[in-house]
């Protein structure tokens, strides 16, 4: 059997694909219509009236994701000290609550809360002397959020082992 076949004529055609196309256009003004909606309810409830302060401090946060992707690509946590990690997992994590965050914007925010917890681990291995322990494992298995909850735990495991020998040496 071969298929039901449906013969119109060209203007037919042609009025159901103009429909079409409005259609299409109707839909992308209430797209746009109901994000200005959000931002603007967004903005009213920050008390900005008229959404000018919300709208430049969105425009802030996706400038400061700017900067911290630049720092995050240059600086590896494994090689500077310091690394601000509550701060970078707040900008993260704010950027997941902006109305309408788009998908690219999304998968940067998860991947940084990641590399904020992998450089938290890393400060945590350095003020307890286990940095060098982990020296064995590549930096490719902590980008990933399976490598970091390893390296994490790893991490955990070294400091209570090291905090354990410790108070064993102290009652000796």
């Amino acid at each position: 059997m071969e298929g039901d076949k449906v013969t119109i004529e060209l203007d037919s055609f042609d009025e159901m694909r103009a429909k079409a196309a409005d259609h299409l256009r109707e839909v992308s003004a209430l797209q746009k219509e109901l994000h200005e909606t959000r931002m603007k309810l967004a903005a009213a409830s920050t008390g900005d009236a008229d959404g000018t302060l919300f709208f430049k401090l969105v425009a802030a946060v996706r400038s400061a994701k700017d900067v911290a992707s630049f720092a995050i690509g240059n600086l590896h946590h494994d090689t500077v000290r310091g690394w601000p990690h509550q701060a970078l997992d707040n900008l993260a994590r704010t950027m997941l609550e902006i109305p309408n965050v788009d998908q690219q914007e999304r998968e940067w925010a998860n991947d940084t809360i990641h590399f904020a917890r992998t450089a938290k681990a890393t400060e945590v291995a350095r003020a307890h002397g286990v940095h060098q322990a982990l020296a064995g494992i590549p930096l490719s298995a902590t980008s990933s959020p399976v490598g970091a909850a390893k390296l994490e735990g790893a991490v955990t495991q070294l400091v209570q082992n090291a905090a354990e020998q410790q108070k064993a040496m102290e009652t000796d």
